[in-house]
């Protein structure tokens, strides 16, 4: 039944009221209820077959019925299943009608973040001249809207809002970005090169209205404002009508658009690498006793330079109106730039078959034959079975009982059974190579395994019961076996003999010839070598040393010379990082009819143009513009440069480098008025070297405060040096060697008796076994030392560093009675600084020596030819490293009070972008200055240098001469730590 037939029922329903037309019939005739009841029985006993075909009717009407009741049921649950999904709207069924939601119900739905975008690529891959490239792009917008609360808002934009208050945000986004990338080789020569770039910009529309404010309403008002008031995020005139005003008396209380922000992000990137790789191989023979071993040789050369950058940007800016009606324009620009450079060469040098052509070698020039090679290696491998019964031997000593219950008493329970294991596995560990490296075990061979079996046992650093029941145990063990193995030795050898005397007299002689070197008469004993044999019996013994002993050096050798390879490598990097921040703030007066100016200073703020934006708005304070309430701002620059070399060669088994780390650093902050809020120019140098576990390295730093520059005119500052000798196995002559020549240089840097504290100290520790140590001295220096510096006039700063370094460097006094000898004798020298002075400028020996003999006096020519090889030539090229040192001394001073001059003329002036300033450059040109005059005048021994000589080197020790001097301090301007590292631990010594 459809619901057309039940409306036919239900039309006739309301015109059927059987009981009210009755009751008018009745009272028409004037007949009481009894008659008519009779009346009804009578129509109805009349009627009868009438009314058994109504009830059908009605029946089938009933039946009708209750079928759309039952369909209605299912439209019911229909209605209750959309009601629901208007309920995750927040949109609910109430009373009879729908409630819209307010702003805090809809947040509650967790909808209130929705978005519609779309997204476009294009990416290729087309080969140009046979190499490939890799092209990529893409393209995206969107479109948000979403209802934040006022803690979120506080969180994501940095907007206060009552707590009571929502924000509405619609917000566009529209983003791309392209790409590409090639890389190929032709021939030896490798390359590759990516550039990829990204932008972003969004802008958002902020609206704010109370929690309570119905959805529907709050969109219908906030799209109407969007839409009427035609807003353009970089238009003053339509920004500033659709911008809402704060109540009165509460800052922070809006209704309708807050706040229009615009944000830009980009970058760019780019990177490239070319590269070169050589391989050059030789092969070749070489015949050992008579048969061809081959040899194979390769060189490979190999270059590398690289480049990369990459630029980003960002920038946000935003408008909203505050109290009286002012607009305020905030932007934040932030511009950053980093950039590395790095070149490496290098040279692999390699040899193989060399190991094949040692053995060779080893079995050739063992001068015994091949009857006795075999006897010889037999009666050597005892070695072998000592080191396995000792293992076997100490492991069942741990297990023991008795040393059990002594460990149980110190470790416990249950760190017994650990204990015992880990002490087994390392001394298994320590003696496995026993084997390899015992000579003359039946010699000197016990106090050689008590030796390492002690050593080892002393590193486990075990109880001192413990450790000496294992001592003891061992050493008895090891007599008993010792004698075992002689006794067995003696058998062998005798059996030996006794077949040997069966043969003929010219195989006995044979036989006993290997045995003549060592004073067996083979004539004397021939005919009966039986009455001979406990004579023979030793000197075999010591032939066998011999052999193990011949054998062992020979193996090494030729280990040794399996692993030859030689690597070379150079390694130059440089690093820099540009930072410029700007933030401008500007209020408004809005006037129905904006001026152009404010026009285009709105614009150039909401489009992110800080240069344009703040030139507009210092013009317009200037002309006393009335539009211009306020301007308030910061500009920051910072720059960072890194550089760094390493040279490297590598051989088997140790490493020599030497690496340099300088780094300066400026940064500078102005506010609006270009007056100097902040400054700093510092530089950072860090020399290092190493070889055969050795490190040296020197520290230096300085800081340079502009700012109290400008009050002081210097540039008070901190800054120090810092040396260290870093060693794997320190001996006591090596620290003594080095902390005398700093002690002894001046008596203001170290402490008397530093050097003499630090033996008395040192001795006990490193008597026994090799001690990894490490030596530091570091000197901080006052603020004022840098005041001194840059107060020294060019003349005061040369001629005093000249008297520092020539100290320093003609430290032996034949030298310097010889300098002051050739002094004397040059006419247009008035002082030694004089004589270094115009001998130095002459860069060269070969120039400095044609001078000196033009200028000299009563002192023998210099030959030209000889040059630096003679005594007098050596003179100059050392007065020639003295003059670079105390010029870069003197240019340094200078460096310091430029560093002075250039804070004052920064103060006081306007700057709108501080990234192309001049002055901003000249920081920067100074502090490099300074790492590279600093560069100069220290220096750490490299590895090779290191082996003849521990003491620091003499341009470090005349710059610390100078900072002494210039410190003028009564202390000792060092502090002297000793760190010494044993068994896995630490342990620091304060010397001073």
């Amino acid at each position: 039944m459809n619901i057309d037939k039940l409306t036919d029922y239900l039309n006739l329903i309301p015109d059927l009221d059987l009981v009210k037309l009755i009751e008018e019939k009745v009272k028409s005739f004037g007949v009481d209820d009894e008659q008519v009841l009779s009346i009804i029985s009578h129509i109805i006993n009349d009627h009868a077959d009438a009314i058994e075909a109504l009830e059908g009717k009605l029946k089938e009407a009933y039946d009708d019925i209750k079928e759309v009741f039952d369909d209605a049921e299912a439209y019911k649950q229909k209605i209750a299943q959309q009601l629901k999904k208007l309920e995750s709207w927040g949109i609910v069924y109430h009373d009879g009608k729908l409630h819209t939601p307010t702003l805090k119900r809809f947040i509650a739905t967790g909808k209130q973040q929705q978005s519609w975008s779309f997204t476009r690529s294009a990416d290729r891959k087309p080969v140009l001249k046979g190499i490939p490239v890799a092209i990529e792009g893409g393209f995206s917008a969107g479109l948000e809207f979403d209802v934040d609360t006022a803690q979120s808002t506080q969180t994501d934009f940095d907007v206060t809002l009552p707590e009571s208050d929502c924000c509405l945000r619609y917000g566009i986004d529209v983003s791309s970005h392209a790409g590409a990338s090639v890389a190929g080789a032709i021939s030896a020569f490798s390359f590759g090169a990516s550039a990829k770039g990204q932008l972003d910009i969004g802008l958002d529309y902020l609206y704010q209205y109370d929690e309570t404010q119905p959805l529907f309403s709050a969109l219908k008002d906030s799209l109407q404002n969007l839409a009427h008031s035609r807003v353009s995020f970089f238009d003053l005139t339509h920004s500033q009508a659709a911008l809402a005003q704060p109540k009165p008396d509460i800052p922070s209380d809006y209704h309708g658009l807050r706040q229009i922000r615009t944000e830009v992000r980009k970058g760019f990137e780019f990177s490239g690498s070319l590269g070169a790789n050589q391989t050059i191989s030789a092969s070749g023979f070489v015949n050992v006793a008579d048969n061809q071993h081959s040899l194979d040789s390769s060189m490979a050369l190999g270059a590398s330079a690289s480049y990369s950058m990459k630029h980003s940007g960002h920038l946000l800016c935003t408008a909203e109106k505050i109290d009286n009606n002012l607009l305020s324009i905030s932007l934040t620009s932030d511009r950053s730039k980093e950039s590395t450079t790095g070149l490496t060469l290098g040279v692999d040098l390699s040899v193989k078959g060399l190991d094949e052509l040692g053995k060779a070698m080893v079995e050739h020039y063992l001068p015994y034959d091949e009857k006795w090679l075999e006897e010889l290696d037999e009666w050597s491998q005892l070695g072998t079975s000592i080191k396995n019964d000792l293992i076997s031997a100490i492991n069942d000593e741990v297990e023991d009982d008795t040393l059990k219950s002594l460990l149980k008493v110190i470790v416990g329970e249950e760190n017994l059974d650990a204990l015992v294991t880990q002490l087994q596995a390392q001394i298994k560990e320590e003696l496995a190579p026993l084997d390899k490296e015992f000579v003359l075990w039946f010699d000197s061979g016990a106090e050689h395994l008590q030796q390492r079996v002690s050593q080892q046992l002393e590193a486990l650093e075990l109880p001192a019961d413990v450790e000496t029941r294992l001592l003891d145990s061992i050493d008895t063990k090891l007599e008993e076996w010792l004698d075992q193995y002689q006794q067995e030795l003696s058998e062998k050898i005798k059996q030996r003999i006794t077949a040997v005397a069966n043969q003929s007299p010219a195989k006995i002689k044979q036989w006993l010839a290997p045995l003549e070197k060592l004073g067996v008469k083979s004539n004397d004993i021939v005919s009966d070598i039986n009455s001979h044999s406990e004579k023979l019996v030793s000197k075999v013994k010591e032939l066998v040393g011999e052999y193990q002993e011949l054998r062992q050096r020979l193996i090494k050798g030729a280990e040794k010379a399996a692993e030859f390879q030689l690597a070379a490598q150079f390694n130059y990097s440089r690093q820099s990082w540009t930072k410029d921040t700007a933030l401008l703030n500007v209020r408004l007066r809005p006037l129905e009819q904006p001026s152009a100016e404010a026009e285009r200073l709105y614009r150039y703020m909401m489009l992110g143009q800080v240069g344009k934006a703040f030139s507009i708005a210092l013009q317009m304070q200037k002309d006393g513009s009335t539009e211009l309430d306020d301007i308030d701002g910061a500009f920051t620059h910072w720059s960072k440069t890194l550089t760094q070399f390493r040279l490297g060669i590598k051989l088997p088994g140790f490493e020599f480098y030497s690496a340099s780390r300088r780094i300066s650093e400026v940064d500078v902050k102005v506010d609006e008025s270009g007056q100097l809020t902040f400054g700093s120019a510092s530089s950072t140098l860090e020399e290092e070297a190493g070889g055969f576990g050795e490190v040296r390295k020197l520290s230096l730093f300085s800081t340079s405060n502009i700012l109290q520059s400008i009050t002081s005119a210097n540039v008070p500052t901190t800054g120090g040096i810092s040396l260290s000798l870093d060693d794997e196995d320190l001996e006591l002559e090596e620290l003594k060697e080095f902390l005398n020549s700093v002690e002894d240089a001046d008596e203001e840097l170290l402490a008397e008796g530093t050097t003499a504290r630090a033996m008395s100290l040192y001795k006990p520790i490193a008597a026994n076994s090799k001690t990894s140590a490490k030596l530091s001295l570091s000197m901080t220096l006052p603020p004022h030392f840098y005041q001194n510096f840059a107060s020294l006039t060019p003349e005061e700063a040369f001629n005093t560093a000249c008297e520092s370094f020539l100290a320093s460097r003609f430290s032996d006094t034949n030298d310097l009675e010889l300098f002051g000898d050739m002094v004397d004798s040059f006419r247009s020298a008035t002082s030694e600084a004089e004589f270094i002075r115009k001998i130095g400028k002459k860069k060269r020996v070969k120039r400095a020596i044609k001078l000196y003999n033009k200028k000299n006096g009563s002192t023998p020519d210099i030959p030209v030819s000889a040059g630096a090889n003679t005594p007098l030539g050596n003179i100059l090229k050392q007065t020639l490293q003295i003059y670079r040192c105390a010029n870069a001394f003197r240019m340094a001073s200078e460096d310091f009070r430029q560093l002075g001059l250039i804070a004052q003329q920064l103060n006081g002036k306007t700057i709108s972008d501080l990234k192309n300033d001049p002055l901003v450059e000249s920081l920067k040109e100074v502090s490099d200055s300074i790492n590279k005059q600093m560069a100069t005048m220290v220096s750490v021994n490299n590895a090779l240098t290191g082996l003849f000589m521990e003491t620091a080197t003499w341009r470090t020790l005349g710059l610390l001469r100078l900072m002494a001097d210039l410190t003028t301090s009564d202390k000792p301007l060092m502090t002297a730590t000793l760190t010494v590292r044993k068994h896995n631990k630490e342990n620091n010594i304060v010397l001073v």
